[in-house]
């Protein structure tokens, strides 16, 4: 199964708006980056928690994403790799 990328902005647990970026794979988030004003939070199954975030566990199908949010691998990794 191919690697489906997700971006989407929103507010985070802690109440903070930013931009979420997310790589599933077979249906569960593998790395996830939040971008905020003031900090960026990567996160991945070696690194699972910074703080109060945390790397999400919930399957695609219960989130929710429509085809607007998709984005590609390299979207994905231009940022990622920034980290």
């Amino acid at each position: 199964m191919n690697n489906i990328y997700i971006k989407k902005e929103g507010e985070s647990a802690a109440g903070e708006w930013g931009t979420f970026y997310f790589e599933f794979a077979d249906n569960y988030i593998t790395k996830q980056i939040e971008i905020y004003p003031s900090k960026v939070i990567c996160l991945d199954e070696n690194n699972p928690e910074e703080g109060a975030h945390i790397l999400g566990d919930q399957p695609l199908h219960q989130l929710d994403f429509d085809s607007s949010d998709s984005i590609t691998a390299e979207e994905f990794y231009q940022i990622w790799n920034k980290k």
